[in-house]
């Protein structure tokens, strides 16, 4: 059997085809090409060797909403997909509430603006900041989080809107009988 050799960097593969021992300069930019094809189809035979692919079938309309939320969450559809079925296995909620994160946003502006003033004016005087006053807002904030974190399970998120939306419901169960269905 003829096995290929390994070759660990750029100078190991010099060394061991000899070109730097002829010293041409083309000679050695050939060499260079030569070993970062060998280098690319290693890296994606290992890359291809770690992951398994999966082809999902599923309605034009669907995709586009699934793009217009991937877009809005600032993730590709394949991300945003991936990450739905990780949160569905851990049993962890997907839908999170953007108000919430919004008022989180707010208070972390506050709080850096609170900072910056306090910055400024022990710059200027020696005042001492009321550090646990500001403990007391940093938790504050740690806990609007991890409340706009805790969103609603599925289930909940679709009898809520079900109940705003009444009519998407024959769309909702068509969706789901065709799920099982598979």
């Amino acid at each position: 059997m003829n096995e290929k050799p390994i070759y660990t960097s750029l100078m190991d593969y010099l060394n061991k085809t000899g070109v730097l021992e002829r010293a041409k300069p083309e000679e050695i930019a050939e060499a260079k090409k030569a070993y970062r094809r060998y280098y690319m189809r290693q890296y994606k035979r290992e890359q291809r060797g770690n992951k398994q692919e999966l082809v999902l079938s599923i309605p034009k309309g669907f995709h586009k909403q699934l793009n217009r939320e991937a877009t809005r969450h600032g993730v590709t559809t394949a991300r945003l997909v991936l990450e739905i079925i990780k949160a569905h296995i851990n049993d962890v909620s997907v839908i999170h509430h953007p108000d919430e994160f919004a008022q989180v946003e707010v208070a972390v502006a506050k709080l850096h603006s609170e900072l910056t003033f306090i910055g400024d004016q022990m710059l200027q005087t020696l005042v001492a900041p009321d550090i646990e006053q500001l403990k007391e807002k940093i938790e504050t904030i740690e806990q609007m989080v991890q409340e706009a974190s805790n969103s609603v399970r599925l289930e909940d998120f679709l009898k809520t809107h079900l109940k705003d939306n009444p009519d998407l419901k024959p769309q909702l169960v068509e969706l789901l009988q065709q799920l099982l269905a598979e």
